[in-house]
């Protein structure tokens, strides 16, 4: 995984949830053709906190100037409905917030939990 410098808490929050996508119940519904429909939303959001952050000695917002080509030259799709959306309040509950990046295995972690709650939230 790559590191982001100078990012906001925000920026991390927003990258590491869109990693979870890997293993996301729903993402039948947004992976399509081995690309992930963002939500023009989120991408707008994620371009805008994570623009001052620098990632190989180059500042984001000097590489792409809006979230479409941020997110198209990362391979992902940029729609407005059936798409992959930001949920904050997985990490409003967090107590600590880590500079470092979190690891592949506290990741999948995660997103077992996110898989479990929104099972369990389908069944009721």
């Amino acid at each position: 995984m790559f590191t982001l410098h100078q990012a906001s808490a925000q920026c991390r929050n927003m990258m590491n949830y869109l990693m979870c996508f890997f293993c996301a119940p729903d993402q039948y519904l947004w992976y399509i053709k081995k690309r992930v429909k963002i939500c023009q939303t989120f991408c707008d959001e994620l371009y805008k906190n994570c623009k001052t952050a620098e990632f190989s000695g180059n500042v984001i917002g000097t590489l792409y100037k809006s979230g479409l080509q941020f997110c198209e030259a990362n391979n992902f799709n940029m729609v407005t409905s059936d798409c992959f959306k930001f949920d904050e309040n997985v990490f409003s509950s967090a107590s600590k917030l880590f500079q470092s990046t979190i690891s592949i295995f506290s990741l999948f972690h995660l997103c077992l939990v996110i898989a479990f709650v929104v099972i369990v939230i389908n069944l009721f």
